[in-house]
């Protein structure tokens, strides 16, 4: 109650330059390891108004809350991340759709994972290489599996192999194996 009274006398400009001071405390205080931080740093830079800092720990708190299986709270926090991102900052939209996209996904949201992939399509079109290519194969590779068009699926997992022949991308081309593997193990 005595927080809440405090914060109710300040006036909003106040309130902003807190929470910047109290994000700021958080990373120097735990800049050797700020991943357990990114909810509260997200939190204190958008009450902040610092939509460059809340963008940054938005992507990272919604990561972190997708790998937790906090699918709402990642998918909420990878909105904001989006919302914040630059049109023209293809590259970090494409990352940040790539992950709400393996959400949507898991949740089975298969209408709104199809518009994400769409878009990463595009975005990766525009970008123009290997890794952001391969990636978006890999994420077509499991919406058709999961849909049950297996001859699609291993049609994008292929398209992978392909991609990754230069060597530079084995990541990505070990999920399109598995993919691929997954979908002839089904008789596709």
């Amino acid at each position: 109650k005595l927080r809440e009274g405090v914060l109710a006398a300040l006036e909003e400009g106040e309130k902003a330059g807190l929470h910047e001071h109290l994000a700021m405390g958080i990373e120097d205080a735990y800049s050797d390891d700020l991943a357990p931080h990114y909810a509260a740093l997200y939190h204190h830079y958008a009450a902040a108004g610092n939509d460059e800092k809340e963008r940054y720990y938005a992507k990272r708190a919604g990561v972190q809350a997708a790998e937790r299986y906090t699918n709402a709270e990642a998918i909420r926090l990878l909105n904001r991340a989006l919302a914040l991102t630059p049109p023209d900052d293809h590259a970090e939209r494409f990352e940040i759709l790539s992950q709400r996209e393996g959400v949507l996904g898991r949740i089975g949201e298969l209408d709104a994972q199809r518009n994400d992939l769409e878009m990463m399509t595009t975005l990766a079109e525009i970008i123009g290489d290997a890794r952001h290519d391969a990636s978006m194969h890999v994420g077509w590779a499991n919406y058709y599996e999961m849909i049950g068009n297996f001859a699609l699926s291993l049609h994008h997992a292929n398209q992978v192999f392909q991609l990754g022949s230069g060597g530079n991308i084995p990541d990505l081309v070990a999920q399109g194996r598995y993919h691929g593997g997954r979908i002839l193990r089904r008789g596709g």
